[in-house]
């Protein structure tokens, strides 16, 4: 689920996905564009797809927003939620 928190509509994400698998965490980065911009203050189910780097496998275990970008052509940049 997204929720737009902004005052300007999204047009795409940035991700950071975390693989594991062997007792290993391999990071993957990844950059979702959205079909249709989400508006401010609206929120909808969106549906990523981010595969691990050949050979690596695993199961996807964590996935954060690094980077949102704006239908203006503007971005910025997240912290990681704790």
């Amino acid at each position: 689920m997204i929720e737009n928190r902004s005052t300007k509509p999204i047009s795409g994400v940035d991700l950071a996905v975390d693989f594991y698998y062997d007792f290993r965490y391999t990071r993957v980065a990844a950059t979702a564009i959205l079909a249709k911009a989400l508006d401010p203050e609206m929120r909808r189910a969106v549906t990523f797809a981010a595969a691990a780097r050949q050979g690596t496998g695993g199961q996807a275990m964590r996935c954060l927003a690094t980077r949102i970008q704006y239908l203006d052509g503007t971005s910025e940049s997240l912290t990681p939620a704790r």
